[in-house]
This record gives C-alpha cells, structure tokens and sequence, in this order.
C-alpha cells in the first residue's frame, strides 16, 4: 500500500546532479555562445527581480522577463525566446539526461507502476513557455506541470 497519493517532483536539481550539468553548461557556453552570456546573465537577474514584484502590464511573469530583458538588452522578445529556448532549456537537455539521478527515476516509475500519481512541479519561465512544457512532459513522462511561485503552492498558475 502507498503511503502518499502523489509525489510532487521539484525539477531543478531533484531529477538531475546540478553541479555537473552547470559546469557542462558554462563550458559549452564558454566555446559556442559567449556572446549570448549578457544577454542570459540579464534574463536571470529579470527573473530574480519577478520574485520582489509584479509583471506590470505583460500578461504573465515569464512574457514579463522575456520582455524585460529585451528591452534591457535592445533585442526583440523573439531573438530572447529563441536564445533562452538554446541555452536554458533546448541544450541542458542532453546534459539534464545525461546527470538524470536514475535510482530515483527508478523509484519514480515504480510507484507510477503501482498507481502512483506524478507531477513535476516547475517555475514561471518553464511553464508558460510551451515548447517546454511540452518537451519536459514528453522526457520525464510526467502528469501535468504545475507552476509554483514564491510563496504560493503549487497549481496555482
């Protein structure tokens, strides 16, 4: 018999090692897109500074950072979607699959096995993003993506 109805999967750095996948990344970054690191430092802070306030009048915290940080950065908030798309979700791909903590994947699906139900539980930037939403869906084989903001619980977006 389960003792829980469903686990609650946070992604960042739950399903994977962060420590090597942030050097994999940096080291990528480094030989193949140094010129977009101002550009992803930006994106970042913008979403750090989302956690202190409100979005204005962009219709959600993601659309907010993606414009923020286009507008901070003289880019077009498609030219910041696609190299957010590359380097913070597209290209970690491989590196999240390839440090996956697989004894818990293992756990994961064996309790899926048994009736189990699965969420992962992911911020603004994934969520409202659908490309990636889709994608994480698709990789872990997870029930649906839950936003979770500060100091809200998860399913509240």
């Amino acid at each position: 018999m389960r003792s829980h109805q469903a686990w609650l999967v946070d992604l960042d750095g739950t399903l994977y090692h962060p420590g090597p996948l942030k050097v994999a990344m940096a080291t990528e970054l480094l030989l193949f897109g140094v010129h977009h690191a101002p550009l992803l430092r930006r994106f970042r802070h913008e979403h750090e500074r989302l956690r202190g306030g409100g979005t204005g009048s962009y219709p959600n915290p993601y659309a907010a950072q993606v414009g923020r940080t286009a507008e901070a950065c003289g880019k077009s908030t498609e030219a910041v979607e696609r190299i957010v798309r590359e380097w913070m979700q597209e290209r970690p791909g491989k590196w999240i699959y390839r440090f996956r903590r697989t004894g818990l994947l293992r756990q994961i699906a064996a309790y899926r096995a048994a009736g189990g139900k699965t969420d992962v539980v992911a911020g603004d930037e994934f969520v409202h993003d659908p490309f990636w939403r889709a994608s994480l869906s698709r990789r872990v084989q997870f029930g649906l993506v839950r936003l979770a903001l500060p100091g809200r619980g998860a399913g509240s977006g």
